[in-house]
């Protein structure tokens, strides 16, 4: 009995081996390997469901964005010397708002994380330098700083509008046309006060 069930491994490895040898490979031995694939996986492109550093720096600096523009045009209503600014700033205001409330929304609700509620030192210091301003100086710093932050922030955008989680890019891209009108309306009010 010993004797058959010997030659039938012998049987089953060479005939093993014959299949085998159609698909060349290189022995690997598993214990060298740094990282498994799955590791590999989640370290570069991020585990499933799980944001990757890229989609949290898009969160923060799209947040603080926001904020900060919403703040400026709280101030330029009050400071301004310019009906046509104090009407920009109104409708630039609005529409941070809702960016910044749908980009919440996609935060917590989809990526689980909630986004920074206040400004980095840039935007602090802005807005500290604009609180000492009024009428035309004001006028003449808050636009430039509009189309500024405006042009880093359609930077960020775009790059943010392809290789990240769908939602998140479909967000930007939907956000870029208004990005880029508001850069383009201060830019133009600039231009006509002459700054």
């Amino acid at each position: 009995m010993r004797r058959v069930l010997g030659w039938m491994l012998a049987t089953l490895a060479v005939i093993g081996a014959s299949s085998c040898a159609q698909h060349r490979a290189e022995l690997v031995d598993c214990k060298n390997f740094v990282m498994s694939p799955s590791q590999y996986m989640e370290q570069f492109a991020g585990r499933p469901g799980q944001e990757t550093q890229q989609e949290l720096n898009f969160i923060c600096h799209a947040d603080i964005y926001g904020r900060a523009q919403m703040i400026y045009a709280g101030m330029a209503q009050q400071r301004s010397a310019s009906p046509a600014v104090r009407e920009f700033a109104a409708q630039s205001a609005a529409a941070q708002r809702e960016m910044i409330q749908r980009l919440n929304q996609i935060a917590i609700q989809q990526e689980g994380v909630t986004p920074p509620r206040g400004l980095d030192a840039s935007h602090l210091a802005l807005r500290n330098q604009l609180a000492q301003l009024s009428g035309a100086a004001f006028d003449r710093a808050y636009l430039q700083s509009a189309v500024q932050d405006g042009q880093a922030a359609i930077a960020l955008f775009r790059r943010a509008g392809s290789g990240m989680e769908p939602i998140l890019g479909q967000f930007a891209s939907g956000a870029l046309p208004g990005l880029q009108q508001r850069a383009s309306q201060a830019q133009g009010l600039l231009q006509q006060a002459g700054y």
